[in-house]
């Protein structure tokens, strides 16, 4: 995307000085405005999930595979055991 013609010849007849100072003012302002930024502000941790609260993505344990009804139980308990130890659903 180019200058037009009439921004570049404001630019030329403005009074010298007058496009860096303007330009020192917008970086002076944002500067003051990052410095208002407290420390560890983007430091956050997901919540675990509750009742209320959905929580972040977590991580569960690897749960094998069932190869019959009795063993169905037997994973599927584990993989709410899994689910619960990793924050994802409550007890």
């Amino acid at each position: 995307m180019g200058i037009s013609a009439t921004v570049k010849k404001l630019l030329n007849t403005a009074a010298p000085g007058l496009f860096k100072a303007k330009l020192g003012d917008i970086v002076d302002a944002h500067q003051t405005k990052l410095d208002t930024i407290e420390e560890n502000a983007n430091a956050y941790t997901l919540p675990a999930a509750v009742t209320l609260t959905i929580g972040g993505v977590k991580k569960g344990a690897a749960v094998a595979d069932a190869t019959d009804a009795a063993s169905a139980i037997t994973q599927v308990n584990a993989l709410l055991a899994s689910l619960r130890t990793a924050g994802v659903i409550t007890t």
